[in-house]
């Protein structure tokens, strides 16, 4: 199942933060990158 941001193809700000793991820092949006 992926990631609401993902699946919308937008990155808001919240869901940044809910659907971010590190373990998925390879397939993260450029979005959930600059948060770090």
């Amino acid at each position: 199942m992926l990631p609401l941001h993902r699946r919308l193809g937008i990155n808001p700000p919240h869901a940044q933060r809910i659907d971010w793991k590190p373990e998925r820092m390879e397939a993260a949006p450029i979005g959930d990158i600059s948060i770090l």
